[in-house]
């Protein structure tokens, strides 16, 4: 099983080769077992960037991560928004409705998965908006200190 281990980054294989052959030595190799072994080791070629960098690059991740979740979010609720147009005219819709009711059930349904979607979107962004106002009064602090400090560095002169 070594020559798949072979198959990890440099970095990956100096920190866990020997932990992962001891498991290995523990069980059973199996097909799913080798497909795994492959699989991880594209993840960690795909992923080798931030291996060596620690939680600062994992925390940028995680804040990169939550963003995308936001914005993901954001272009549903436009589409979300714009399918709640297709009952206009009110008069057309209901008669089309009487024909098909699968429509109405499929609108209703739209709606409360994009209510959900949308309280998913509230929720995602409250860490942002968190963070955006928490270094908002951190950099003020720091400048009106900055400030201060210029200030009396040029009175104790």
């Amino acid at each position: 099983m070594r020559f798949l281990l072979k198959l990890y980054p440099q970095a990956w294989r100096e920190r866990y080769e020997e932990e992962m052959l001891a498991v290995l030595m523990e069980h059973k190799i199996t097909p799913a077992t080798v497909v795994d072994l492959l699989i991880g080791a594209f993840d960690a070629h795909l992923n080798d960037n931030g291996f060596a960098k620690g939680a600062r690059f994992m925390r940028n991740q995680l804040r990169s991560g939550l963003v995308m979740t936001f914005c993901a979010f954001m272009v549903f609720g436009v589409g979300w928004g714009a399918l709640q147009r297709i009952t206009d005219p009110l008069p057309l819709f209901q008669a089309v409705n009487k024909l098909y009711p699968e429509l109405g059930i499929l609108h209703d349904t739209v709606f409360i998965v994009g209510c959900f979607a949308f309280l998913a979107f509230l929720i995602s962004g409250l860490p942002i908006f968190f963070i955006s106002i928490k270094r908002a009064f951190e950099n003020k602090l720091s400048s009106q200190k900055a400030d201060l400090f210029q200030q009396n560095k040029f009175y104790s002169e």
